[in-house]
């Protein structure tokens, strides 16, 4: 007979998480529209032809910003034996991007875009954390821009990049003493990612959206003689996103 094993995923943290970052997003966009709709209503002298919303979107202009975004899973699993008694283990994987970025509209509404930056995976399951990974990041990135109102657009895009950085792990000797080990981490990511865009003024930029991120790695130990093995890793993350920024 075998033991059950009941999966209980504890979503509130996840859900909280969304929650806030979606409402952040919603008043971050409102807040946009509403300022460049004042804004541009005391411009009465602008022409409907050179609206922000479409002289933004031209080719020839730079963007400067800075990109925040991050995910966060947590769930639990409680096995109960047949011979009584319960057994549970709880799991939090987090992903955070802290990330500049620099880009150029090559022609009307197509921009390629620069973007470099710091970045965390953090998978801790129970007391013991099995993952904490920071690295230095770059990217290349090609969006697309439709105009959707005199101050918003939709984006999407693709991106592909890579990373170095450190981490540490615990694991076991062959003689059962418990170690951490130091690892170098290396890598590429490719990315996917959409959402909105909106323009408060007339160089202020707001995006706000979803980002896909296929993340793998490779790592090595600082020093082979701890016995620690190379380990080839694959991380798959939808994140939220948001950023600041400012075209010249």
């Amino acid at each position: 007979m075998r033991d059950r094993t009941r999966f209980e995923w504890l979503n509130s943290t996840r859900v909280q998480v969304a929650a806030a970052s979606l409402a952040f997003l919603v008043v971050l966009q409102a807040a946009g529209l509403a300022y460049s709709q004042e804004s541009q209503a005391e411009e009465g002298a602008m022409s409907q032809d050179v609206q922000w919303g479409d002289s933004l979107l031209r080719k020839g202009r730079f963007e400067l910003g800075f990109i925040f975004g991050g995910a966060v899973s947590s769930n639990s699993i409680t096995s109960k034996p047949i011979e009584g008694g319960e057994v549970s283990s709880s799991q939090i994987l987090s992903f955070v991007n802290i990330l500049a970025e620099v880009g150029y509209m090559v022609i009307d509404l197509v921009e390629v875009r620069l973007e470099f930056g710091l970045r965390n995976i953090h998978n801790e399951v129970g007391d013991v954390t099995h993952q904490n990974t920071w690295a230095l990041s770059g990217a290349l990135q090609g969006l697309y821009h439709r105009s959707l109102w005199s101050a918003g657009a939709w984006y999407g895009g693709v991106g592909l990049g890579g990373f170095y950085g450190w981490t540490n792990r615990p694991y076991m000797t062959p003689d059962n003493v418990e170690l951490e080990a130091d690892i170098n981490t290396s890598g590429f990511l490719t990315e996917l990612f959409t959402g909105l865009l909106m323009q408060p003024g007339k160089t202020w930029v707001l995006r706000g959206g979803l980002r896909f991120e296929a993340i793998f790695g490779f790592e090595r130990p600082e020093s082979e003689t701890l016995g620690y093995p190379d380990q080839d890793t694959t991380n798959l993350v939808v994140m939220m996103e948001a950023s600041v920024g400012w075209r010249l």
